[in-house]
């Protein structure tokens, strides 16, 4: 590999270092019942709460825990949304429904390239969906269908646990001085080249 292709792998390596890894988002650390604030995870919220599982009967939300004792789920039964003014990768996370045996969530995602998806989902036990969408600036997550499992409550409710995401974080300075000074080398190991 020549000097120049180095310095460019290089340069692209750095770029790197502007996106973040991923985060598995397990909705610890929220009260009962609360809905989960604005820049969670970097993300804006809306319609979601938290259901502590810790103290409740058997039902979907506390057959639907993947860690901890907290899931997140669709308030009122509602369509319920995340977004971020940064694009955002949505890997995976895991779906269980509170009530209803076979219900039905609706994914749709808008972005750089739009995305939707129907997700059948039971009560007896988390079903891990894995997306991969990325570009995303929103998802929004709808429910409907299904027959009550026999659990004391109702409805198209959905518990959510364990949602991994991508979102891009806004690069350090020092990140872009690195990013040109790799690229001002590059640009002048090409002039000496074609000097020479």
């Amino acid at each position: 590999m020549n000097f120049t292709k180095t310095l460019l792998v290089a340069a692209l390596l750095t770029t790197g270092a502007i996106h973040a890894s991923a985060e598995t988002l397990t909705f610890e650390g929220f009260s009962d019942r609360s809905p989960i604030t604005s820049n969670y995870g970097g993300l804006s919220w809306d319609n979601f709460s938290v259901f502590n599982t810790a103290f409740a009967n058997t039902n979907g939300y506390v057959n639907g825990v993947v860690s901890g004792n907290n899931v997140a789920y669709n308030r009122f039964a509602n369509p319920a949304s995340i977004s971020s003014s940064t694009a955002f990768t949505l890997n995976s996370a895991y779906f269980t429904g509170a009530w209803n045996d076979g219900l039905t969530i609706r994914v749709t995602g808008t972005g750089i390239t739009n995305y939707s998806t129907d997700i059948v989902v039971s009560t007896t036990a988390p079903t891990n969906f894995v997306f991969n969408w990325s570009g995303l600036t929103s998802v929004n997550f709808s429910s409907f269908g299904g027959t009550p499992a026999g659990y004391s409550g109702e409805g198209a409710h959905f518990a959510m646990d364990n949602l991994t995401i991508n979102v891009a974080a806004v690069p350090e300075p020092e990140t872009y001085a690195l990013l040109l000074a790799g690229l001002g080398i590059i640009g002048a190991a090409a002039r000496r080249r074609k000097a020479g």
